[in-house]
């Protein structure tokens, strides 16, 4: 029995069909400026006339089959002809019937398309910086931090003599993988302003390697200052 096609390749295919008009602006692309896809997709939206969203999304798309063609390496064409003799062996019929002939109408063009995008692209440099910056062990999703007041009573229970105020921080992250972890830990009021005085530190040695390195392409993720654009 054939092994069914991932999810996330058939959204990619849609993704990649229903913006193939917009290639020839990812083709010719040409102004990096140190902001990896994140910043890319958010800086072409306009041009591309999409979304931030939207614009992040077909960028994610073209280069997880750029990725998957050099990983195979197999030539553009080769990896157009590998996808569509995939997708007609394995992609549910009902996919097929509503996909397959817009995806095969512009195979040229993607071919086009992937053969333009080498490793001194725009969007290849984007990618290569999106994987340096979240290489590591684990990567950190959210936080909350609740505040919990407990009352001390007295030995009746029938008089409150204080209450203990301290801070529950539970800080999301994930290994890479599909599921998520959550860390809890206790803290008190110097707990709290010592978490704060580092990320205020964390956030001043931000803008000052932005303004050291200002020569250099500075890779913060995700790219949140959008004068950086403009520099």
């Amino acid at each position: 029995m054939a092994q069914e096609i991932p999810e996330s390749l058939l959204s990619d295919v849609v993704i990649m069909t229903a913006n193939a008009d917009k290639i020839p602006v990812v083709q010719n692309f040409k102004n990096y400026s140190g902001v990896g896809i994140f910043g890319l997709s958010r800086r072409m939206a306009g041009e591309l006339g999409l979304s931030e969203e939207a614009a992040r999304e077909f960028l994610f798309a073209i280069s997880r089959f750029q990725s998957a063609g050099k990983n195979r390496g197999k030539s553009p064409e080769e990896l157009i002809a590998w996808l569509t003799s995939s997708l007609e062996k394995k992609a549910p019929k009902d996919w097929l019937e509503k996909n397959l002939a817009p995806w095969e109408a512009r195979a040229g063009e993607y071919e086009k398309l992937f053969s333009a995008i080498d490793d001194d692209h725009p969007l290849a440099i984007a990618r290569k910086a999106q994987e340096l910056a979240y290489s590591h062990q684990n990567i950190f999703v959210g936080a909350r931090l609740i505040t919990d007041v407990r009352p001390v009573f007295d030995s009746a229970a029938e008089r409150i003599h204080d209450f203990v105020v301290t801070h529950m921080l539970s800080i999301e992250y994930t290994d890479g993988g599909q599921n998520s972890t959550t860390l809890t830990l206790a803290m008190d009021a110097m707990d709290i302003e010592m978490l704060e005085f580092q990320c205020s530190r964390a956030a001043t040695k931000i803008q000052t390697l932005k303004k050291e390195l200002h020569d250099f392409n500075t890779i913060v993720m995700p790219d949140l200052d959008e004068s950086d654009g403009n520099q």
